[in-house]
């Protein structure tokens, strides 16, 4: 069968078809920038708020290790002084029954 319009006519359908897809595109691409760079903002931001984090995790952790080294000498020195408040006694003990003897 023969094909209706000159070739000419058919070149100007398929250049405005092949304008309209490329419009698409463009399109398409700009909505696909806007997506991206709206994405890159959010994991910048998080990417921020991460590292506040990871710095307040730190710092916490900081603080929990010097509160445990401060407990542990806490914990020492009332060992020492348990230790000595018994040695006391028990010479106070022990002078008593030397004062009643």
């Amino acid at each position: 069968g023969s094909r209706s319009g000159s070739p000419a006519a058919w070149g100007a359908v398929v250049q405005r078809l092949g304008n309209d897809r490329e419009q698409e595109l463009q399109e398409e691409i700009a909505v696909f920038r806007r997506q991206l760079a709206g994405e890159c903002r959010r994991a910048s931001h998080s990417e921020a708020r991460i590292a506040e984090l990871e710095c307040e995790r730190d710092s916490i952790w900081e603080q929990r290790v010097q509160e445990e080294e401060k407990r542990t000498r806490a914990e020492v020195r009332l060992a020492a002084c348990e230790k000595e408040w018994a040695a006391c006694r028990e010479r106070l003990a022990e002078e008593r029954l030397r004062s009643t003897q």
